[in-house]
């Protein structure tokens, strides 16, 4: 009798062991910034189907006229906190340094211009923090072809695209023919794009650029 108990637990340890082994989760061991589709088969087990989603790449932020910052100096003997907002020529007013342009920067550039700034003339080694504590909201300027001319301000989480700030102005006249986009975020050195109106829809063969704020935008007439 004790020989047929020890021959059951040992059954009964197998089977378990099997049903862990099953239910182990697959560890998927990709990038970071990789994601990867699973499926579920007719049992209910989940397994990876091998298909590896790249994310896009994030495109870092650059500070712009209307950005609230929180600016923070911390040193043995002096401490110093202020909110300041970027203003209309890119610039931010700071403690004993005055105006520091960081229009077009990003947080760690601004930084350490800001940095070089206080270390050069101030203090040894200055520890400082900035951090975005609010974005401003896209502005943009829009003439030419389109119903409604002029400047248009939208809120920062609206995502809004070349398209979308033409349809926000109204929507192109009859002899629309091209788009003038300029930006100091873009890569080429004048910071212009050119479009043609026929190419770009959604879907289309062109990549419909996002707004990020103070872009101007000139719908000019076609030709032909």
């Amino acid at each position: 009798m004790k020989l047929h108990l020890v021959i059951s637990l040992f059954v009964m340890q197998l089977v378990y062991n099997a049903i862990c082994a099953k239910a182990e989760p697959s560890v998927y061991k990709g990038k970071p910034e990789d994601s990867i589709q699973f499926k579920v088969d007719n049992d209910g087990n989940v397994a990876p189907t091998g298909t590896i989603l790249k994310q896009p790449a994030r495109k870092t932020y650059r500070l712009r006229a209307g950005d609230k910052l929180r600016f923070e100096l911390l040193n043995d003997k002096y401490k110093f906190e202020s909110d300041v907002v970027v203003d209309n020529q890119g610039a931010v007013n700071l403690e004993y340094v005055n105006w520091v342009e960081v229009e077009g920067k990003t947080l760690e550039e601004a930084s350490q211009a800001i940095q070089e700034l206080y270390a050069k003339d101030y203090f040894v080694n200055p520890n400082l923090k900035l951090r975005l504590t609010e974005k401003a909201p896209i502005r943009y300027k829009i003439f030419g072809q389109v119903a409604n001319p002029g400047y248009y301000e939208v809120p920062p989480g609206l995502g809004v695209d070349l398209l979308d700030a033409i349809a926000i102005a109204g929507g192109y006249t009859r002899l629309a023919g091209k788009i003038i986009l300029k930006s100091y975020e873009l890569e080429n050195p004048s910071g212009i794009r050119n479009f043609k109106i026929k190419n770009l829809t959604k879907g289309g063969k062109n990549e419909i650029p996002k707004l990020i704020g103070g872009e101007t935008i000139v719908i000019g007439e076609s030709f032909f």
